[in-house]
């Protein structure tokens, strides 16, 4: 038997979802952008952190309840089973 737990981090999940929706953090990167260079790529770190932190203050508590509910409903109910353990029969 087993416990799922639900963690913050599916907060932060369900919030990357709903920040998808932001056009700032849907834009294309600079063509021609090296991602191994840290210099070409700080930039670009540092807008989409601010575009992020700016969608993040606006988070709706009702968009993110609705997404883990939509996530998680459905495996909090598990299928019945048979009990584990029999009681045995006395003979007498």
């Amino acid at each position: 038997m087993g416990v799922k737990a639900l963690t913050r981090y599916a907060l932060v999940e369900a919030l990357l979802e709903l920040a998808a929706e932001d056009r700032r953090l849907r834009a294309t990167l600079p063509y021609g952008l090296d991602p191994a260079d840290a210099e070409q790529v700080e930039p670009e770190l540092t807008g989409t952190v601010e575009a992020l932190r700016d969608w993040l203050s606006t988070a709706a508590p009702t968009a993110v309840a609705e997404r883990l509910r939509a996530r998680l409903w459905p495996a909090a109910r598990p299928a019945p089973c048979a009990p584990w353990l029999r009681p045995r029969r006395s003979r007498g």
